[in-house]
């Protein structure tokens, strides 16, 4: 017997069904919602949505541990949707689990809490009219319902529940609540703040001092979603990445236009969408709502580190750098050289936050060019009662011929008790010189900069020997504000004498 049904129950067999699938799915509940915006081809978002759901259902496996992913890292370009499809997989979780706690913070108050208050409106709508047949949340999870008694914008509640959403911007308060789901979304405003260490450093003691801190006490593995642009190396996710040893962060990270484009769109767009496309918007991660021509035109108004930054998620740090790429020895051949003078300066710090930093360098003339080889760096935030022991060993052990020693702040205290050292050590025949540094700092090193790139030379490996300074001074920005600039002053000293 074959069943007949009218346009009406076929409509409604097809709700019901979206409605199954989107209560199962995080793609899917965003698709019941906004159709025309999740459309299928659209593959980049549904990618992240699929990740944030392997993360909950614990199904994206890391091949090193063995382990779920729990941590996930999504660097896209902007205004293409990111954030809204984070923002439509909190609504899921929440409906799927009334009980989970979610932390959400941005660069400011005002952007977190309009965050905020689109996931709790979406949580708390009604249908329009008796006939509207758009698809809601309450539709989806029609026992979850709002707190009418816990339900500010910066910090709400689902109905029997102490807390469920706290939004914030970074720096801002998140010390009352304990979250099972944290998310980070544009912790940078702009580029003037990539631009700005002291910035980023302030970001990265707000994330690692207080948000961390505020992981649920009944959530030992928490979620942990960062979504922002690439800025710079020393940016949230750059610096997490950095100690990333057991790969614990699953990464997201795709160019606005690039070749792997290609593929995706050629599987996922209709044939007749295809066909319209050129060539180049066939390579556009989003070719229908931003296509190649637009990409071009960025790309010439707009300067080249911040398009980088904003487009392929190349951090402004490889533009920006002030020094080139620095010529290298291997070490062992500076055990064959017969330097003609064995130099050391030292650069005390100027104030509580800045190091100390030390650099001895073999000094030869080859082919009537004078290089300074850099041969041991003690860059430290140590006292001056560690600091100049320290110093002292350094100085005899490598047979220093002459020191400079900065006696801007208590520079001549530092002297006599290295000089009483020294001699113990074994160089009682060293020669030290004191001197008051004078002038713009900053201008300096810059001024010097190509000077140093051709004069001094490293060790192969000394990103390993001396990775602290290695990051310093491989990420001493041309533009913007950089957060000390003790390395790259001692680097100059002897060039300028």
């Amino acid at each position: 017997m074959v069943i007949q049904m009218n346009n009406k129950e076929l409509k409604l067999i097809k709700r019901l069904s979206k409605i199954k699938l989107a209560r199962k799915y995080i793609w899917y509940y965003a698709q019941a919602k906004s159709p025309t915006f999740f459309s299928e081809d659209k593959w980049f978002l549904q990618k992240i949505a699929n990740t944030i759901q392997g993360a909950v259902d614990g199904t994206i496996i890391n091949p090193k541990t063995n382990k779920p992913y729990r941590k996930i890292m999504i660097n896209i370009q902007p205004q293409v949707g990111k954030s809204r499809t984070v923002t439509n997989a909190i609504e899921w979780i929440l409906g799927n689990n009334p009980e989970e706690r979610i932390i959400y913070t941005s660069y400011n108050d005002t952007v977190a809490s309009k965050f905020s208050r689109y996931i709790r409106d979406a949580i708390n709508q009604e249908h329009t009219h008796e006939n509207d047949e758009n698809i809601i949340f309450r539709d989806i999870f029609p026992d979850v319902k709002l707190s009418q008694n816990n339900r500010s914008v910066q910090r709400w509640a689902l109905e029997g529940q102490h807390f469920n959403f706290l939004a914030a911007g970074i720096g801002g308060s998140v010390t009352s609540e304990g979250g099972s789901i944290i998310i980070v979304d544009d912790p940078i405003k702009n580029a003037s703040e990539a631009f700005n260490e002291l910035e980023l450093e302030r970001k990265w003691e707000w994330y690692t001092g207080t948000l961390l801190s505020r992981v649920s006490a009944e959530t030992s593995d928490p979620i942990e979603i960062i979504i922002m642009t690439r800025w710079s190396k020393n940016d949230i996710c750059g610096r997490l990445l950095a100690q990333d040893d057991h790969n614990e962060w699953y990464v997201i990270q795709m160019e606005a236009y690039h070749k792997d484009n290609y593929k995706k769109n050629k599987e996922y767009l209709d044939s007749k969408t295809w066909n319209s496309l050129t060539e180049n918007d066939r390579k556009m991660l989003s070719p229908r709502t931003f296509k190649y021509e637009r990409y071009k035109n960025l790309r010439n108004l707009q300067p080249e580190m911040i398009f980088l930054a904003n487009y392929h998620q190349k951090t402004v740090d490889e533009k920006n750098n002030l020094y080139g790429k620095f010529k290298t020895y291997d070490i062992s051949e500076a055990e064959g050289l017969t330097f003609d003078n064995i130099y050391a300066m030292v650069d005390l710090a100027d104030k509580g936050e800045d190091f100390l930093v030390s650099i001895i360098y073999g000094v030869k003339v080859v082919n009537g060019n004078m290089f300074h080889y850099v041969l041991d760096v003690y860059m430290t935030d140590d006292g001056y009662s560690v600091t100049m022991e320290e110093v002292a060993k350094r100085l005899a052990k490598f047979k220093v011929m002459r020191c400079k020693i900065e006696n801007n702040y208590g520079g001549d205290a530092f002297l006599l008790g290295v000089q009483e050292k020294v001699e113990f050590f074994g160089n009682p025949f060293i020669e030290f010189i004191s001197e008051r540094e004078n002038g713009n700092k900053e201008q300096k090193i810059r001024q010097y900069a190509h000077i140093v790139n051709d004069r001094i030379v490293m060790p192969s490996d000394w990103k390993m020997r001396f990775p602290e300074f290695f990051n310093h001074v491989t990420g001493y920005q041309r533009i913007g504000k950089n957060s000390h600039d003790d390395p790259e002053d001692v680097l100059v000293i002897w060039l300028k004498r």
